[in-house]
């Protein structure tokens, strides 16, 4: 008998996290603390993820989140290393899905000159990598990079995101189980991704027109983060949960 298809509730599960926001908001402050600190730590590291020092931040920033996930389904002790390093397993498939979309989206515009097309889009090419290569992005680069990136995230990201919440608990990370799971729900998982995003696009392009330095983005990414997970915890307890 063929198992059968759940289809998550969109807005009761961002509901749901707000409310255990509400209910856990002394301990919640204290993780968005630290998270700010970490994101703004970040902004002093120069050339930012080509510098090598990033690795041993990124190393701690990692293990933050096992332990705020650990202390959401009360599991002791909190830091746990064989838990911690199992939970290695579906995060790099997470991470080596995400690179290689990234290496994909890269390669796909110089497919036409490989091609052989005309001057008029190596002329395109050269304006496009030019715009792309400005810092910061203009708001046409981030909302097609960020329109991209939510049209895959259900295959790269939020499904590896579940399998490595259930790692993190010493249960099965297989991130097989968790596409079964989840199947059916394609759309839900885009349209979640888009409303989770969409203050960070905002908090970016506020920064801009404030001229924070980019300090609006670490306060303002710190919070939603931290909301974002909030939200994936409630879809593994909706998914995982029988």
């Amino acid at each position: 008998m063929a198992e059968e298809i759940k289809k998550f509730p969109i807005l009761k599960i961002c509901a749901e996290a707000f409310d255990y926001a509400k209910m856990h908001s002394k301990t919640l402050c204290i993780f968005w603390i630290v998270n700010f600190l970490f994101l703004a730590v970040f902004e002093f590291i120069k050339n930012g993820f080509s510098n090598p020092l990033s690795m041993l931040w990124l190393a701690f920033y990692y293990i933050y989140w096992c332990v705020f996930f650990r202390i959401y389904y009360n599991k002791k002790p909190y830091l746990l290393t064989c838990d911690i390093f199992g939970s290695l397993i579906p995060s790099t498939k997470m991470f080596f899905l995400v690179i290689a979309m990234s290496l994909f989206l890269g390669v796909l515009p110089y497919l036409p000159l490989l091609m052989g097309f005309d001057d008029q889009y190596l002329l395109l090419f050269e304006r496009y990598m030019q715009q792309l290569q400005a810092a910061p992005a203009n708001t046409l680069d981030m909302l097609i990079l960020s329109a991209i990136f939510m049209l895959f995230s259900p295959l790269i990201l939020c499904r590896p995101f579940l399998a490595w919440i259930s790692s993190l608990q010493g249960l099965n990370g297989s991130l097989k189980k968790a596409w079964k799971k989840t199947s059916g729900n394609y759309w839900r998982f885009v349209l979640i991704m888009i409303g989770l995003n969409l203050p960070c696009v905002i908090a970016y392009e506020l920064d801009l027109y404030l001229k924070c330095n980019g300090w609006l983005i670490v306060a303002a990414y710190s919070v939603s983060f931290i909301y974002y997970n909030l939200v994936f915890a409630k879809l593994y307890d909706f998914f995982y949960t029988e």
